[in-house]
């Protein structure tokens, strides 16, 4: 990506990224550490010089993955989960129209 100066970094956070939930303290101190790792790298590339390097956090509603499975929670949220199909669709639209 440096060499061609062109490129885009997309990390998918979820909002264990903005708040913490109780028994989810590993992902929700994964998550924040990855919100502050996109916005050293965003001003890396800045400083770097890298105009045509781009980075977007996602922060989505949330997804059912394999590790939100395993977690034990009393969180039933009233919307139900993006697919992950759905959520790479629109992730993927919204990139390329901006």
């Amino acid at each position: 990506m440096m060499k061609r100066n062109h490129g885009h970094i997309i990390t998918v956070l979820g909002a264990t990224a903005v708040f913490g939930l109780g028994n989810f303290s590993a992902i929700c101190t994964a998550k924040f550490g990855l919100v502050g790792l996109m916005e050293s790298v965003d001003h890396e590339l800045t400083l770097g010089g890298y105009e045509g390097i781009y980075t977007t956090s996602v922060v989505s509603h949330y997804l059912p993955t394999h590790l939100l499975s395993l977690s034990k929670t009393c969180f039933h949220p009233v919307i139900p989960p993006l697919t992950l199909d759905y959520a790479a669709k629109k992730i993927m639209h919204a990139i390329l129209v901006s």
